[in-house]
């Protein structure tokens, strides 16, 4: 019953993750609907998915204090589990602290840093180029425009040594919307619309 569980827990992920990535906010509520059978188990890291999945829902609609208290909860119980494989931890704390990560650039918050620090210990090649992002953002939202220029560089490099990492190049365009529009950055608004209409084309909402 456990593998079971967990197959299900991997393919209600899955699904989340993709209508996250792609803002389907209608397809993030069915999968929410979907993993709260998990919250009935007595392991803590299927549990974990139930709130992992949920937060996806609560950063595309903004509710921030949410996810920040349920993450902090998601966290706990995936850093504690000795059921989850590396991996599967990996990709559900990574997954928290790029969330986490993303509200606190937004603010010029330092822990933003404090986010990016804990996505490189986890030394995985993903979550290296999500802290990149996180840093360029960081910098970016403080007007400090010359140290975010290194950062962007980096990111582009190793999106080109990796291939498509469709799911941070989702997030980095709708990033850097926000961030033109804040800086009044008339051109870069519109090379990110332009950006965000071909993600719509591929699917994406």
């Amino acid at each position: 019953p456990f593998d079971a569980a967990k197959d299900y827990a991997r393919a209600v992920t899955y699904v989340a993750g993709v209508a996250g990535f792609s803002f389907d906010t209608a397809e993030l509520r069915r999968a929410v609907e979907r993993s709260t059978v998990l919250m009935d188990t007595p392991r803590a890291e299927l549990r974990a998915v139930t709130g992992f999945i949920a937060n996806l829902l609560n950063f595309n609609l903004g509710r921030i204090g949410t996810l920040l208290e349920t993450s902090d909860r998601a966290l706990a119980m995936f850093e504690e589990s000795t059921e989850a494989t590396e991996v599967e931890r990996d990709m559900g704390v990574g997954g928290a602290r790029f969330q986490r990560g993303l509200i606190a650039v937004r603010s010029g918050n330092p822990e933003a840093l404090q986010e990016v620090d804990a996505l490189r210990r986890l030394n995985r090649r993903l979550w290296d180029v999500g802290a990149l992002q996180l840093r360029a953002y960081y910098h970016l939202w403080r007007g400090e425009e010359s140290i975010a220029k290194r950062y962007r560089a980096e990111i582009e490099l190793e999106f080109l040594r990796l291939g498509s990492l469709w799911q941070l190049t989702a997030v980095d365009d709708s990033s850097m919307a926000l961030i033109a529009a804040n800086m009044g950055d008339v051109l870069g608004l519109r090379r990110t619309i332009v950006a965000m209409e071909r993600l719509t084309d591929q699917g994406m909402r």
